[in-house]
């Protein structure tokens, strides 16, 4: 679902940088990331709606996951998130696979 960002060899051009700064990666489950579109495409009220493909939505369903998921208190604490974090994601694809995204975030919404 998410073969865009499994293109296994990073940019010439901003590896140094990414390489250089980062301080923490990490990978999702397509599971996760589903879940991730299915927030976007169905937000807490007051918040606007985002649509978001499956690759487009994986840096929010990653953050999400970390902080709604109990199990990953440790990786919340590694980070140095909390209430009072400000996060700043960025979508970088809409709906670019209508079918898979009706699928996800409409059909099998768990929100």
């Amino acid at each position: 679902m998410m073969a865009g960002l499994n293109c296994q060899t990073p940019s010439i051009t901003a590896w140094p940088i990414i390489r250089d700064s980062a301080k923490f990666y990490g990978t999702l489950s397509e599971d996760v990331d589903a879940e991730g579109m299915a927030r976007l495409g169905h937000p807490l009220d007051g918040d606007p709606k985002v649509v978001s493909g499956e690759s487009g939505a994986a840096g929010f369903a990653y953050v999400y996951e970390i902080l709604s998921n109990p199990d990953l208190g440790k990786e919340r604490a590694e980070l140095g998130l909390d209430q009072n974090s400000r996060i700043v994601v960025l979508s970088t694809e809409g709906n670019t696979d209508p079918d898979n995204y009706h699928r996800i975030v409409d059909e099998n919404n768990p929100f």
